[in-house]
């Protein structure tokens, strides 16, 4: 089958795609170790799909997650065939990220953290060079240095989102500093993330791929391509702002966006209480996971705030039974974790959590991460 130009591949559904394929190939009946690569796999390609869209590879990759051992084989080859049409029909998306960081160590094993199939990283040293490359080279994730020899991040940050051709570019903010405050400013500035210095390997790769996936599902779907395709995006006209505010997980009745903070931290469930009550969000507030999950499942919420290490349930397992959860999956999860738990943050991506904050927080960057995920910022 040809390749459709019309729409593109993610580097990182196809990754994923090839290494499920790559383990269909040695599957046999009561194979315990490639059964197990198979159904870990298949939930990860879950993760890629829209839960509203791709109705069909969704139930194929259920199906192998779900199947019992005997069946898993037979499962696992209707849904390899459905992938190797995908990865037969659309070419793989070319991604290009601007690391600007003054540097040279730094930038370059940033550039080799980041560097994988279908990516091209490249680099500028500060503020005059990364607007020369961006006139001539159009790019699709900026990681920005707050301190550079010729300027502040923090002011190219501004002239970034101001400018047309940039305006929704993600930028990921690196910085040395540690104050709250100054994370709270870049993101509440438009920063799409923040990464201290050093940088650790994972978590870098991490979150550069969830800020480009993110930008992927911001793009539309009609013109040529193939709707719900998994990872795909329609390539619109020549100089067309293709870019949209992210819709929210369902439908949601008129009035304030409702939000349920599972923290039992009184002083910090008061800030998050109160910061996003003066923002127009109403707050449900619990101390435990297990109260947390009955609430879920009962309530209707926008979005779902909760701590890491909450009594009952941990926040890790109330965001895997809401994965898990048909009904509840696409439901938007933020992580709140302590300051320097990297180990924590990337635990919870993997579980398919939307966002984290990391504590101490301040009110802006609170609702900077909120608005982001709900489509308001």
């Amino acid at each position: 089958m040809p390749a459709d130009p019309s729409f593109v591949l993610s580097p990182e559904f196809r990754a994923k795609a090839e290494a499920y394929l790559k383990a269909l190939e040695g599957a046999a009946p009561g194979g315990g170790e490639v059964e197990g690569s198979l159904r870990r796999l298949a939930r990860a390609l879950l993760q890629l799909l829209h839960p509203q869209e791709q109705g069909d590879l969704r139930r194929l990759a259920e199906g192998v997650v779900e199947a019992p051992s005997a069946e898993l084989v037979d499962r696992a080859r209707v849904l390899g065939d459905r992938l190797g049409e995908w990865l037969a029909r659309a070419p793989l998306r070319e991604e290009t990220v601007l690391v600007v960081e003054d540097d040279p160590a730094t930038a370059l094993l940033t550039e080799r953290f980041l560097e994988s199939p279908g990516r091209r990283v490249v680099k500028a040293q500060g503020g005059e060079e990364m607007w020369r490359l961006l006139k001539d080279h159009p790019v699709d994730l900026i990681l920005l240095d707050l301190s550079l020899p010729d300027s502040d991040g923090r002011d190219l940050l501004v002239a970034l989102r101001e400018n047309p051709l940039t305006r929704h570019t993600p930028v990921v903010i690196l910085s040395g500093r540690r104050a709250v405050e100054v994370r709270g400013e870049a993101l509440a500035l438009g920063a799409d993330d923040f990464l201290e210095k050093p940088v650790e390997p994972a978590l870098v790769r991490m979150v550069v791929g969830r800020a480009l996936a993110r930008q992927l599902e911001r793009s539309p779907k009609g013109g040529g391509g193939e709707p719900g395709s998994p990872g795909l995006r329609s390539l619109p006209p020549s100089g067309e702002d293709s870019q949209a505010p992210r819709q929210g997980w369902r439908a949601r009745p008129p009035g304030p966006p409702r939000v349920l903070l599972v923290e039992d931290d009184p002083v910090a469930a008061a800030l998050v209480r109160h910061r996003l009550a003066r923002d127009g969000f109403v707050v449900d507030w619990l101390t435990d996971g297990e109260a947390g999950w009955d609430a879920v499942r009962r309530g209707r919420y926008d979005l779902v705030l909760t701590d890491v290490k909450v009594p009952g349930m941990d926040g890790f397992e109330l965001l895997g039974r809401i994965r898990e959860s048909e009904a509840l999956r696409a439901l938007p999860v933020i992580l709140l974790t302590s300051l320097g738990r990297e180990e924590e943050v990337l635990r919870g991506f993997r579980l398919g959590a939307d966002d984290y904050i990391l504590k101490p927080f301040s009110p802006a960057e609170l609702t900077a991460r909120v608005r982001r995920i709900l489509g308001g910022g």
